[in-house]
């Protein structure tokens, strides 16, 4: 190759003679057909690369991101260049690959008479081209395919709204530059362009880059109220426990025919059906005074969703007094519902669980 086999002195610096070498688009005609196919190949294994790591943010498989050494050393060595910059001068001649490619195709387009490819069609006809590459991946080709489109579609919109931005004298080569290096910028497919920032899908929190977003964790989604067991028909309370109790549960429905307590059922306690000729108040007696249970004595008020033993003698013909709380949409202690001393209703589950781990642990 021409330019590798002159003398170091016709450069003016090293800087001047690393741009000159490491440039695709200043080399001949000759060197540039000798290079194509092993440069391609490593162009598309590298976007590749990317696309997974993209993916998968723990990269437990090392994928690499940038090309290595070995395969800088491979290109310099076809050139027949010696340097001890290999990973600089090979990084470099690979980028400077990517751009002649993009330069070219819009050239050609421009001599058939249409429109010229902008970056983002480029990048997206080599992300469908490395598709083919040989990659360890976990997700279905369903699932990279609809990622890869949202991606494209996010990128197109980052396009735009970065050229949008631009004065209408800028010239074509700078709105090229621009689109290039946005659309670089963009390599998860959660990015909001309008905000110009990564928005995660559970929780729509907004971040200023994607290290952000892959490091952070969403606040809980565990819905409050009672869910009912599918295989053993007992209750539990909120979303994210209903959930782990179903995938654990290997527990079979009651095979007796009488009603049930509902107190029993939100205990999760799996005999929670009476027996067919059985009264709830035998069932109520079967327990000591000392276990957490209502009494025979006991009714539920519908008002402060409290238990009180109408019988008492200082309760015998007077009115239950309490005040009205609101029970939709709370997390319920039923055990100190029992409790007339003690609050049971709790706006937040962490309330809730602070509560569990003082008195119930």
């Amino acid at each position: 190759m021409e330019i590798f086999t002159r003398q170091l002195s016709i450069f003016n610096s090293d800087s001047d003679r690393r741009k000159r070498v490491t440039d695709f688009r200043d080399w001949s005609k000759r060197t540039q057909d000798r290079m194509f196919d092993l440069l391609k190949k490593l162009d598309l294994w590298m976007r590749q690369n990317v696309k997974w790591n993209t993916k998968h943010p723990n990269n437990t498989d090392n994928v690499p991101s940038l090309l290595p050494l070995n395969a800088c050393v491979h290109i310099l060595t076809k050139l027949g260049v010696s340097t001890h910059l290999q990973l600089n001068y090979g990084r470099r001649i690979l980028v400077t690959f990517r751009a002649w490619k993009i330069e070219e195709r819009a050239r050609q387009e421009m001599a058939r008479g249409d429109t010229p490819a902008t970056p983002i069609v480029e990048l997206e006809q080599e992300q469908e081209a490395a598709s083919s590459e040989t990659i360890p991946t976990t997700d279905t080709g369903g699932d990279q395919a609809v990622q890869r489109k949202a991606l494209q579609k996010k990128r197109k919109e980052a396009v735009a709204l970065a050229l949008g931005s631009m004065r209408s004298t800028s010239s074509a080569a700078a709105k090229k530059a621009k689109a290039t290096t946005t659309s670089r910028s963009i390599r998860h497919s959660s990015y909001d362009a309008a905000t110009d920032k990564y928005v995660c899908v559970s929780c729509k929190r907004a971040f200023v880059n994607q290290n952000s977003l892959n490091g952070h964790t969403c606040p809980s989604t565990n819905e409050v109220g009672f869910y009912v067991c599918p295989k053993c028909d007992t209750y539990s309370q909120g979303s994210e426990t209903a959930a782990a109790h179903a995938e654990e549960c290997e527990r079979s429905r009651s095979r007796k025919k009488g009603i049930a307590c509902d107190f029993c059922r939100k205990s999760n306690v799996l005999d929670f059906k009476l027996g067919k000729n059985e009264t709830m108040s035998q069932h109520c007696d079967s327990f000591s005074k000392e276990s957490s249970h209502p009494s025979s004595n006991d009714t539920l008020c519908t008002n402060c969703n409290k238990y009180y033993d109408h019988h008492k003698r200082h309760d015998h013909h007077k009115q239950h007094k309490c005040k009205k709380k609101i029970v939709e949409g709370k997390w319920i202690c039923i055990y100190c519902q029992l409790n007339s001393q003690r609050n049971h209703i709790f706006d937040t589950n962490k309330k809730f669980q602070n509560h569990n781990t003082m008195y119930h642990s």
